[in-house]
């Protein structure tokens, strides 16, 4: 998806979080700040939150025959994400709206359930977000992954180093972030090189 489309959908998330039941907008602001998968989303629970970071260690997703399954991350490894100031905001509705429906924070529940405390399927992140596209506008072809895209294009645009960003989005390597992510970075480079060439030698 071309980066100016993405950057479309990031600037209509807007800066508030709605009244009342959070979940689905901080969900939509947890994938784009951090990167994570949806079914590390699914997975993340009370105990996972420090002061400074977010503790990714395993994913939620059904199997066909099995149901619904947790288990490790993708590449299998635990890594920890940076807690920005904005994130602390989106954890700290989240973390209100729990207290004033559940009564406490539960170290081992979910951050993300449905408005009656139930856990959602990983299908109904899904379902939170085209809703939300569908009230935006946006095309049927955009999906739960374009806000994670989003999020590793704008780190790398931004500098951010491979291996930094390979570490923050749980890839083993930078090899599949080079193939999927740096075309932006790689299309703007073509364009300034090709601009020195023609300065340089005016044909």
């Amino acid at each position: 998806m071309p980066a100016k489309v993405e950057k479309k959908v990031a600037s209509r998330m807007g800066t508030n979080i709605s009244v009342g039941w959070v979940a689905p907008s901080c969900a939509r602001y947890t994938m784009m700040l951090t990167g994570m998968r949806r079914g590390e989303l699914c997975a993340l629970r009370w105990k996972d939150i420090r002061r400074e970071c977010i503790v990714v260690s395993r994913s939620r997703g059904r199997v066909r025959g099995a149901g619904l399954l947790e288990g490790p991350t993708k590449n299998g490894k635990p890594r920890l994400i940076a807690v920005s100031r904005t994130m602390s905001g989106v954890l700290d509705a989240l973390r209100q709206w729990h207290l004033e429906t559940q009564g406490e924070i539960i170290e081992d529940a979910l951050l993300f359930v449905n408005e009656n405390g139930s856990s959602p399927d990983p299908a109904t992140f899904t379902h939170w977000l085209r809703r939300f596209y569908d009230r935006n506008g946006f095309s049927r072809e955009f999906h739960v992954h374009t806000l994670r895209h989003y999020a590793i294009t704008t780190m790398l645009a931004e500098g951010i180093s491979k291996q930094t960003v390979a570490g923050i989005a749980g890839h083993a390597s930078t090899d599949f972030l080079e193939r999927t992510y740096c075309h932006p970075q790689m299309e703007s480079r073509m364009l300034a090189a090709q601009r020195l060439s023609n300065v340089l030698f005016p044909s």
